[in-house]
């Protein structure tokens, strides 16, 4: 069905909403915006602004003479305590709280770190001439298993082409 051949409803037409349609054409005393209105100042004279500039300059220097906050390249350094007690009396103290007296104890390196760790012993120390041969045993192995990839691929190759 097009939109010649609908017939007539009695709804009405669905518009868009603009808000500068319900605005009257002249100003109020708010304005269009819903402001509140400007006041109305009278000139400033020449000696009135000096006043304000020398007022702000001097509330400033106020605010630059007394800080509200410490900054932190301004902070003073850690006060120094002065004991007045003896060391008899320290150490009467110390025994009074329980502290431990440390002594030192000479003991093996081998008790220190154990030779096992959680996951077993450690790996014995390199060896060159150990490792070399291993090298050399690994080169050999591949090498011959690539000879013999090698000597069956050209085999599969020579009875499927002869035929």
């Amino acid at each position: 069905m097009s939109a010649r051949s609908r017939p007539p409803t009695d709804e009405p037409k669905t518009v868009v909403f603009d808000p500068k349609r319900l605005r009257s054409k002249q100003p109020t005393l708010r304005g269009h915006d819903g402001a509140q209105p400007a006041p109305t100042k009278r000139p400033e004279t020449p000696a009135e602004r000096a006043a304000r500039e020398k007022e702000a300059h001097r509330q400033r220097a106020i605010e630059l003479a007394t800080p509200t906050e410490i900054s932190p390249l301004e902070r003073s350094e850690p006060l120094r305590v002065i004991s007045m007690k003896t060391p008899a009396e320290l150490a009467t103290e110390k025994q009074a709280f329980g502290a431990k007296k440390h002594f030192v104890k000479l003991r093996a390196l081998s008790e220190v770190t154990p030779t096992s760790t959680p996951l077993g012993n450690l790996a014995p120390p390199h060896n060159p001439k150990e490792a070399r041969g291993r090298r050399v045993r690994d080169a050999l192995i591949w090498g011959s298993a690539v000879v013999i990839v090698g000597c069956v691929v050209m085999l599969g190759i020579w009875f499927l082409a002869g035929r």
